[in-house]
């Protein structure tokens, strides 16, 4: 999976079927009935709610924590040892501070990633819903006045 689709999967899959649910209701509100826009609308708030209820950004999480856990013991060892074979034996004092400045600093790094997914897609799936409410509610009104137009 690309790493762009990876962290944006929720809004990349709903806005695909947004676009394909409100082009249906458009099209089908244009050539059948008005009322076809305002099915749509509410199949587009079923979307945003399936979208704010799924668990796939704390799936994302668990996994970068899990990575973490399997490989950060590891990887300050080389570190440490790197740094061993620069400038010598360590205290121990300095490597335990090393492992937990490093987590830490880690650890506030991925909750800035994870703040700023975490404000997007929430603003993503409100837009869903007042789009969706808004289509349900003025769709059909929207496409007479639209036909009346064209008359």
């Amino acid at each position: 999976m690309h790493p762009y689709f990876g962290r944006h999967f929720r809004e990349v899959i709903s806005s695909v079927l947004t676009l394909i649910v409100a082009g249906g209701g458009l099209y089908l509100a244009w050539t059948e009935s008005a009322v076809w826009l305002n099915r749509a609308g509410a199949a587009v708030i079923i979307i945003g709610v399936l979208a704010a209820t799924s668990r796939f950004q704390e799936w994302i999480e668990q996994k970068a924590d899990s990575f973490i856990e399997d490989h950060f013991e590891p990887t300050t060892a080389r570190a440490i040892a790197e740094l061993e074979s620069l400038h010598g034996e360590l205290p121990e004092e300095l490597k335990r501070t090393i492992r937990t400045e490093t987590r830490a600093s880690l650890t506030k790094s991925l909750e800035k990633i994870f703040d700023g997914d975490r404000r997007r897609i929430k603003s993503w799936e409100v837009g869903l819903v007042i789009l969706g409410t808004f289509l349900n509610g003025f769709g059909d009104w929207l496409v007479n006045i639209a036909k009346n137009l064209g008359t």
